[in-house]
């Protein structure tokens, strides 16, 4: 069954290159959470700049995190320590071929809620990269 949560996903990409080019975001919204075979699924819509929607959806496994966006942005992501992905990030702006390396992945849940860290190199374009770190916080309802 699922249940009502807050999701608060904070992000931070500091350029490789230039580390003042840094970008940090925040958002704070109510979704939905359950859990099957041991794996949590956390799901919950943000809207775009254009007004658009983007549903998304995070599937937390024990090594591993999914993370799928579909609406005005469309991609799929997989995250685990160690490995190389690669990715097309669909925007209604175009499509940007993203590659990422997963450097840690810790996952803590509590009584109160769940709370998800990540951290990554993020490269697009053989110019760009930067080191990311996504914190993802649940708390039930």
């Amino acid at each position: 069954m699922a249940r009502d949560i807050l999701v608060t996903v904070r992000g931070k990409q500091i350029n490789q290159k230039e580390p003042e080019d840094t970008n940090t975001s925040e958002i704070v919204t109510n979704g939905k959470f359950h859990s099957k075979d041991e794996n949590f699924f956390i799901s919950y819509s943000t809207i775009e700049e254009d007004k658009s929607v983007t549903n998304n959806l995070i599937k937390v496994e024990k090594d591993k995190i999914e993370v799928i966006k579909k609406g005005s942005i469309n991609s799929k992501m997989v995250f685990k320590k160690g490995q190389k992905n690669l990715t097309n990030y669909v925007t209604t702006f175009g499509t940007i071929e993203i590659r990422f390396i997963t450097n840690n992945i810790l996952i803590k849940e509590t009584d109160a809620g769940l709370q998800i860290d990540l951290d990554y190199v993020l490269e697009f374009t053989r110019d760009y990269k930067y080191d990311c770190k996504i914190n993802v916080g649940v708390q039930y309802k």
